[in-house]
């Protein structure tokens, strides 16, 4: 879990920041329940 809410500090930062292909994904990956938190965090 440290790994991923490092990379998403690291994807903040970047100019290409979108939370919808993080959300897309994350159902792609049937995580995106645990993810949730996190992105509403951001």
């Amino acid at each position: 879990m440290d790994v991923v809410l490092e990379v998403l500090k690291f994807y903040k930062a970047g100019k290409a920041f979108n939370v919808g292909k993080i959300i897309k994904y994350a159902r792609i990956c049937r995580v995106e329940k645990i993810m949730q938190p996190y992105l509403e965090a951001l």
